[in-house]
């Protein structure tokens, strides 16, 4: 927790949690840190967040899971273009599709 609280953005706390635990990728990495307060704009690309984004025409590409530049850059795109405009923090966003998921998916059915 000490070394993670020395790095100033989210994207240098994230990488260092990957370069920590090889069994850490983007998506937990995330998660992880989301849990524990310590990142503020990242979103964890799972598949309800992807369900939910491919039902209003956003398609996410394949093999995100296992590119991190990909992962990093359509997750920026997210928070630019939808998080911004929104006045929500990623994880705020992240938190709002996986709390209510059930729901938004009946809505957007």
């Amino acid at each position: 927790m000490e070394e993670i609280s020395k790095f100033n953005t989210d994207k240098e706390k994230i990488k260092y949690v990957m370069s920590k635990f090889k069994y850490i990728k983007s998506k937990s990495a995330r998660d992880f840190l989301m849990d524990l307060g310590l990142v503020r704009d990242a979103i964890a690309l799972d598949v309800r967040m992807q369900n939910v984004l491919k039902k209003i025409g956003i398609n996410i590409p394949e093999g995100i899971k296992s590119n991190p530049k990909l992962y990093d850059k359509v997750e920026e795109e997210l928070l630019s273009k939808v998080c911004k405009p929104l006045n929500l923090s990623g994880v705020e966003f992240d938190r709002m599709i996986y709390n209510n998921y059930d729901e938004i998916m009946k809505m957007l059915d």
